[in-house]
């Protein structure tokens, strides 16, 4: 910095104050920049990953209190409860659809975007192979058949409808983990910066 040493002292003041104006307008750039970015960020783990991780909890908890009614259908026979049952285990289902539908309308990723295919497959076979006749056996009051629909098809699906759901639910938590660790990154790299900035304005001075 010799340089400076030779300008007189109302200039070189100009100068330096000058400088430090445009370094401080580049730190305040940097700074709403990287508060957009950790906005952005923020925004897609509330809407793509915590509303999501709640539609497919409640997925999940109506999923297995409707085979918790079939059972109970089966273990109460009586046509009174097998009809509350039924009702109950019909507006489940309707809700799953709604709670799936406003999830799929949500940004997917590519992998996730599978998986729901996959989820969507199973859980489509389940209901309509397994639920759904077992169910119309108990309203006829086939308890033989629905019985033997709760042993083989429900028994066999379930667990396929379960463990995609599952990896869909996890898939929420890992990506939303990745958000965060791209906001510090946002955060580590402002402050680095400001500091770098601080220096050299410290050393014009």
């Amino acid at each position: 910095m010799n340089w400076l040493k030779q300008i007189r002292i109302g200039p070189r003041l100009g100068l330096s104050f000058g400088v430090v104006l445009c370094l401080l307008a580049a730190v305040a750039l940097l700074g709403r920049a990287s508060l957009a970015q950790v906005a952005a960020g923020l925004q897609t783990v509330y809407e793509d990953r915590t509303v999501p991780l709640s539609q497919l909890g409640d997925i999940s908890r109506l999923t297995i209190r409707n085979r918790y009614l079939l059972a109970e259908m089966m273990l109460k026979p009586e046509p009174a409860a097998i009809e509350k049952h039924s009702q109950e285990l019909g507006a489940n289902i309707k809700t799953i659809d709604e709670l799936l539908r406003q999830y799929l309308g949500t940004k997917l990723t590519p992998e996730e975007k599978r998986l729901a295919d996959r989820f969507v497959a199973a859980r489509t076979g389940y209901a309509q192979q397994g639920l759904a006749p077992a169910r119309a056996a108990l309203l006829k009051g086939d308890l033989q058949a629905a019985r033997a629909l709760y042993d083989g098809k429900v028994a066999e699906m379930a667990p396929q409808v379960a463990q995609t759901l599952g990896e869909l639910q996890r898939l929420q938590v890992r990506v939303a983990k990745q958000e965060f660790d791209a906001a510090q990154a946002v955060q580590h790299r402002a402050e680095w910066i400001t500091l770098a900035a601080a220096v050299f304005a410290i050393a014009m001075g």
